[in-house]
């Protein structure tokens, strides 16, 4: 076998509509488990939803292949994917809302995913958080940005806005709407109703 033969090919650069390259990335901390969850989701969600094992078998190959090589890259990668199938399955809205936007400028920050309803034209964003911990309460952190989010994708976009979702992968039981006008309402999401109802 010649050397060439033996060499491992490199994972491929990722660039995401930022203009940042997001792979090969580094997962021998947490955050960076979090941040490869995110780019498999990211570049996962705007396709055509598959079956469960279809989609669970592309969140693995997906997560191996950006995850920069380490001692503990196979385990963390596989964590990530686990996040990563839990949102696709989950949490990822129905074919009736479509991808507006990865790491959509809400014109105060950029928000993981960003969707429309072609038949109401409402809008979501959603900013997912991977938790390895249950909690047991939303982090105020995380409120106030998806408040921000919200209030700048009113300023932008309209009335259509629904608001920010805030999706914490391991304590799903805290998903919650946060509205333009600082509203906090948590519900429980499925794919045919990622919003809370009105009432």
């Amino acid at each position: 076998m010649s050397t060439t033969a033996r060499r491992r090919v490199p994972p491929p650069t990722v660039i995401l509509p930022s203009g940042r390259v997001q792979a090969p990335i580094d997962v021998t901390r947490a955050t960076g488990v979090g941040s490869l969850a995110h780019l498999v989701i990211s570049l996962l969600a705007p396709a055509a939803k598959e079956s469960p094992a279809r989609t669970s078998d592309a969140c693995l190959a997906l997560a191996h292949q950006l995850a920069a090589p380490s001692p503990r890259s196979k385990a963390n990668a596989v964590l990530a994917a686990g996040f990563a199938n839990e949102y696709l399955l989950t949490a990822r809205p129905s074919p009736a809302w479509t991808v507006l936007g990865v790491e959509y400028d809400t014109g105060d920050g950029r928000v993981d995913l960003a969707y429309r309803n072609a038949m109401t034209e409402v809008v979501f964003f959603d900013e997912i958080k991977t938790t390895h911990v249950p909690s047991a309460v939303l982090n105020r952190d995380w409120i106030s940005q998806a408040h921000r989010y919200a209030a700048a994708g009113m300023a932008k976009l309209g009335l259509c806005v629904a608001g920010t979702r805030l999706t914490p992968l391991g304590s799903r039981h805290l998903t919650a709407l946060v509205t333009a006008d600082g509203r906090v309402r948590q519900f429980t999401p499925s794919t045919d109703a990622p919003l809370p109802v009105r009432t």
